[in-house]
């Protein structure tokens, strides 16, 4: 049985049976689900219209917005594949991954519209300039190489979203990894659904959270952990532009937030904030970390707020995760990554023998399979034979297991 997991179709149920509930809000204004749907088949019937096809790439470059969300949405509708770009990338950066990948459409934002002036001759897209966000200023005479996207959604052209399937690709998303050269995970809409399967069951997540998106949604971690979840559920996304801590607090206390998902240095940033230790936090109840082990100070502190930060492990190439501490453990098991997701097998392997590390706190190459766990990179032989080995993927992190069988990474 082949069951449809498009993200689209939830949000045409939103749609339907709680249409005015606010899916997003960004940049003081608020967005229903019907909002959102009706922008996301805008976008769609101006993908149709332009020729482009499942499997075919469309990519975004610009910070986190509204329109990120509606172009993802978009482009699934259609079953194209998204691909957001790193905004930090240089010129020369984002000309390769354009070379690589092929995109029938990108989008840019304002702000980066001179990174792609200067690499436009040499790439064959249909270029749209986002000029539907006030929160922007206006991008001053723009070449002939600029389409509006405001035009480009004005169609009318009404087509049934495409039914997507676990092994449909959803995304390609650029990782450096630990050979500096960028390699395209491609991210299936099985991959993206199995990652919110394993959340949903370890996390205390639920159908009305208020998620604040503040890490990059370029970012698996800040796209999957809880935001595209979120918006499948039907909750509320607050969409910041980017992470500023101070707002960060305040949008927990005003908003209250349920959950969120960040690194640890944006976490210590927010302690520092004046505002953290008077504003109540009784609604947040799942802080996310992850990219980096949690000091105790750290999670001392946001415990005296009642607010236990909960660490996973992860890659691009898991969806994000690939192990989680329960918070019940966050105090006992401080710096542990904790244990395998549920539908997610790791294991340790010694890199000299090809053996297993059966022995506590001893180390090895973490590799892990599972439907979260991608089967490939894109147009990529080498990093193909060198990463996958029978169903596994070699991750290149190094950990060891105490010894009750909890995680820890070193390298």
């Amino acid at each position: 049985m082949q069951v449809n997991i498009s993200p689209v179709e939830r949000i045409r149920q939103h749609a339907t049976y709680i249409a005015d509930t606010v899916a997003a809000i960004y940049e003081g204004k608020n967005y229903t689900y019907a909002d959102l749907y009706d922008a996301a088949r805008k976008f769609a019937a101006g993908l149709l219209d332009l020729g482009v096809r499942p499997g075919d790439r469309v990519a975004y470059l610009g910070f986190n917005s509204y329109n990120f969300m509606v172009e993802m949405l978009g482009s699934f509708w259609v079953g194209a594949v998204f691909v957001p770009l790193n905004f930090r990338l240089a010129a020369a950066e984002v000309q390769g991954l354009l070379i690589d990948f092929e995109p029938k459409v990108v989008v840019v934002e304002p702000g980066h519209a001179a990174v792609f002036d200067s690499i436009a001759s040499d790439i064959s897209t249909y270029a749209l300039l986002v000029d539907n966000d006030q929160a922007l200023p206006q991008y001053e005479n723009p070449g002939n190489h600029w389409n509006s996207l405001t035009e480009f959604t004005n169609g009318t052209t009404d087509v049934e979203p495409a039914e997507l399937i676990d092994d449909d690709l959803a995304m390609l998303l650029y990782t450096s990894g630990t050979t500096g050269k960028p390699k395209g995970a491609m991210l299936t809409h099985g991959n993206v659904w199995w990652n919110s399967v394993n959340v949903d069951t370890v996390v205390d997540t639920r159908a009305n959270d208020v998620n604040l998106a503040v890490a990059p949604l370029f970012h698996i971690g800040g796209l999957n952990a809880f935001t595209l979840r979120t918006f499948t559920r039907g909750g509320t996304t607050i969409i910041r532009r980017a992470f500023d801590p101070e707002q960060a607090v305040n949008d927990l206390f005003e908003y209250k937030v349920t959950q969120m998902f960040a690194v640890p240095a944006m976490y210590q940033a927010m302690v520092r904030v004046p505002a953290f230790t008077t504003g109540d936090l009784s609604a947040f109840r799942c802080a996310l970390a992850a990219g980096a082990p949690v000091p105790p100070s750290l999670i001392e502190e946001y415990g005296d707020k009642g607010v236990n930060l909960q660490q996973a492990w992860g890659l691009t190439e898991t969806a994000p995760f690939a192990t989680f501490l329960p918070a019940a453990l966050t105090a006992s098991k401080t710096g542990s990554a904790g244990i395998p997701m549920p539908f997610t097998e790791m294991r340790l392997v010694d890199t000299s023998t090809g053996e297993d590390v059966l022995v506590s706190d001893v180390r090895g190459e973490l590799w892990v399979k599972g439907p979260n766990v991608i089967r490939e990179y894109w147009r990529n032989e080498k990093a193909n034979a060198d990463s996958f080995v029978q169903g596994w993927f070699r991750t290149g992190d190094i950990g060891y297991l105490d010894s009750d069988g909890y995680l820890f990474i070193v390298d």
